[in-house]
């Protein structure tokens, strides 16, 4: 029995407005900690905040160095218990990634640390300054197999179910997840299987960077591969109806840190990726989410119109039943609607096996390939 928290769907049962949300954490991520010196953040916003959107460790990083003068009863403690417990969760992540790197390095198959503690050291300072569950790896395509084996000889147990073969399951997914009884891994080969995106995963494991991530140097993805990561699996997160607020924060951070983008030629390299579209998509509604256009005025300029902040929020929260999300998405895409929706059907079955909570834990034994 596996003690790795499972999260709760993003935007439904909130007790608040998803408004509520998407205004307060804008108004974080522009002002600072100065948004919470007030008696107009509502309490329950900042829990489904913390607890449905992974915003805690930020909002305790804001406030860390230099606490507003008056934040609304409750709210403090809320997020210096996200904090405490986020710095559990890193610290599980950082020692069950040292044993798995050393191991994988052992074996000779090179391994990529992704999001998670990475982001967070690099981000914004700190291994446990930023809200996540697991740990997140990327390995070479061809070392996919080898990969699941080594960790499977750690006690690590495959939770993604697999129809027919791990290849050919493989095939319609970018990444399995393996379980112990404290820590979720999960294991990428690619970035997108979604049609028409051809981005050079072993490209990428090439250009990554050494990096200290809680005192231990450690590869991970060069900046902007990093923020085409994110872009890739934030469009993913909306068109499942699961996109959690976090991702805009680490948006928001990697457009602040990064140096000056040349915009033109960052749209020219993902359209000869296939993915052009769905990075321009993603970054519009993030703009116009944390009504962030005069913060990146370039950005603004080179995206063109802006969804509004309603046509944003609608799209956010539609839940993954809502067909709103897979038609913004199908209209972003490089390859026809027809091409995508046939992919969409055949790799369905594949899909669900990989990810849906009531399959998971049912994975059969390991088959060669």
């Amino acid at each position: 029995m596996t003690n790795v928290r499972r999260p709760s769907q993003p935007w439904t049962n909130l007790g608040c407005s998803p408004r509520d949300l998407c205004v307060t954490l804008g108004n974080a991520v522009r002002q600072g900690r100065d948004s919470l010196a007030t008696g107009g953040v509502d309490r329950q916003v900042v829990a489904m905040l913390i607890d449905r959107h992974k915003v805690g460790p930020f909002l305790a990083h804001l406030i860390a160095s230099s606490p507003p003068r008056h934040i609304a009863p409750g709210i403090e403690d809320l997020i210096a218990a996200a904090a405490t417990r986020q710095t559990a969760i890193a610290n599980r992540c950082l020692d069950g990634f040292a044993i798995v790197a050393d191991h994988f390095a052992y074996a000779g198959v090179p391994v990529v640390m992704l999001k998670g503690p990475a982001i967070g050291e690099r981000l914004f300072g700190g291994a446990a300054n930023r809200g996540y569950w697991d740990l997140d790896i990327l390995v070479h395509e061809h070392h996919r197999q080898t990969a699941g084996e080594l960790l499977e000889g750690l006690g690590f147990r495959r939770t993604s179910s697999v129809l027919f073969s791990e290849r050919l399951s493989a095939l319609f997914s970018h990444g399995f997840d393996y379980e112990t009884c404290d820590l979720k891994v999960d294991l990428h080969w690619c970035l997108s299987r979604s049609p028409g995106i051809r981005i050079d995963t072993s490209a990428m494991m090439q250009r990554a960077v050494r990096f200290n991530v809680g005192g231990r140097e450690t590869i991970i993805l060069a900046p902007e591969d990093e923020l085409v990561f994110e872009l890739i699996s934030m469009f993913a997160d909306i068109q499942r109806g699961r996109l959690r607020l976090q991702a805009f924060v680490d948006l928001f951070a990697m457009l602040r840190q990064l140096p000056r983008i040349e915009w033109r030629g960052f749209f020219d390299r993902r359209g000869a990726e296939g993915c052009e579209g769905a990075c321009r998509g993603v970054l519009g509604v993030f703009l116009a989410t944390l009504a962030a256009e005069s913060e990146f005025p370039a950005l603004a300029a080179a995206l063109g119109p802006l969804p509004s902040f309603e046509e944003s929020l609608e799209l956010l929260a539609s839940g993954s039943g809502n067909g709103r999300a897979k038609l913004w998405a199908a209209r972003r895409m490089s390859v026809s609607p027809f091409r995508y929706a046939a992919w969409w059907v055949v790799s369905l079955p594949f899909r669900t096996a990989a990810s849906h909570p009531l399959l998971r834990g049912c994975a059969p034994p390991r088959k060669p390939g």
